[in-house]
């Protein structure tokens, strides 16, 4: 990915790069959108909505993940937590 491709993302927030250092998580979310251009074609802007949409997936089933491990049924029909 070019210094310009790497300024681009963070102009559309999909990165945060302070004093020329950037984060591990930006890193890969780098890596999955320098993935996503190469393996489907699509651009800049594209791929920063197909980057987000599949971060709020992901985030939602870690949540359906963690609700479904809480709520357990015992036999007598109380909710246990």
């Amino acid at each position: 990915m070019t210094r310009r491709q790497v300024v681009r993302c963070s102009q559309l927030a999909l990165i945060s790069i302070t004093a020329k250092q950037v984060e591990p998580s930006a890193l890969r979310r780098l890596r999955r959108i320098r993935r996503l251009q190469r393996d489907l074609g699509l651009d800049l802007e594209a791929t920063a909505i197909i980057v987000r949409l599949l971060e709020q997936i992901e985030e939602l089933e870690a949540r359906v993940g963690r609700a479904s491990a809480v709520r357990v049924q015992p036999v007598d029909g109380e909710p246990r937590r």
